[in-house]
């Protein structure tokens, strides 16, 4: 029996349980499919829906969320973001930090399983857009592009959190090495994007970086004359 392609398959071992419970078999090309006669078809309209739920626990700057959501907003995927507040019913200082897994945020939750540290978030935003370079050597330097730009996501805190004698000492250090990274980041650039004519999750977290410092964007100003464009 040949099945419709607006069915699909599940075997006759699977009609006595449950409906979510049951495996499915599903083919991207369903005119072709042909099924053993110990098998029925269920209508489309009668599976639950498989999209993911994506939601974002961050503070409410970009920082290292915002290359994150450019990755799922590439990829045409909605990401709710809430507050630490908002999803653990208490502030930051107030019991959130210690429900997240280490500590820290931000935490991406996929149909509510938690993933943390933003480098992993961020790789894996990228896979599902993919905007991960086949190549693994290439994948390498993508990595390596974006774990340079951010370094530089370490002005958000210095600006929002430091006060005093801590700011003063923690922007001398963070100015001391940032002009280096910059100029670092623009000498792996080949153009139009980083690693050459197509874009990966490195171009977004370079992008990110970018957004810190206008004054400075004639240090990477090609990338940034093709991400801002």
């Amino acid at each position: 029996n040949r099945i419709s392609p607006t069915f699909c398959a599940i075997s006759a071992s699977d009609l006595t349980t449950p409906r979510r419970e049951r495996s499915r078999i599903i083919t991207t090309d369903l005119s072709t499919a042909y099924l053993p006669l110990e098998t029925r078809v269920v209508p489309r309209d009668e599976q639950e829906d498989v999209a993911m739920k994506l939601q974002m626990i961050y503070f409410p700057v970009r920082a290292r969320q915002e290359p994150i959501l450019m990755a799922f907003a590439y990829a045409k995927m909605p990401c709710d973001v809430l507050s630490p507040t908002e999803f653990y019913g208490k502030g930051w200082g107030d019991g959130a930090k210690q429900e997240t897994p280490y500590g820290g945020l931000p935490v991406l939750l996929v149909d509510g399983k938690p993933l943390a540290q933003s480098g992993s978030i961020l790789r894996y935003a990228a896979s599902l857009a993919k905007l991960v370079p086949a190549d693994p050597f290439e994948a390498a330097l993508c990595d390596s592009v974006a774990e340079a730009a951010s370094d530089l996501v370490l002005a958000m805190p210095l600006v929002n959190m430091f006060r005093g004698d801590t700011f003063t000492e923690k922007k001398a250090a963070f100015c001391a090495t940032c002009p280096t990274v910059l100029k670092n980041l623009a000498k792996q650039y080949k153009g139009p994007f980083f690693l050459g004519d197509n874009p990966y999750y490195c171009d977004l977290a370079g992008a990110n970086a970018a957004r810190l410092f206008a004054s400075d964007l004639s240090v990477i100003s090609g990338l940034c004359a093709c991400l801002f464009a």
